[in-house]
């Protein structure tokens, strides 16, 4: 039994596509795992941000801008 070797070579490149498509899919399966991180990330930032300001506010009601620690 001899196989064909144009038939091999089909085979290979079938595989070769198949492979290809599934690395392609995990690639952009990453980059939206990546993007939704991201977005957390800047969201909790967001957040983090108006806490800080808000508590900074809150310390000293009749400061207009907030003090820094004296050597600043």
């Amino acid at each position: 039994m001899n196989p064909d070797p144009f038939t091999l070579s089909r085979l290979l490149s079938l595989a070769g596509l198949i492979g290809g498509t599934i690395e392609y899919a995990e690639i952009l399966r990453r980059r939206v795992a990546a993007r939704g991180h991201a977005a957390e990330r800047r969201e909790s930032e967001r957040h983090g941000l108006h806490g800080l300001v808000r508590i900074l506010l809150v310390a000293d009601p009749d400061a207009r801008e907030p003090k820094l620690p004296s050597g600043w």
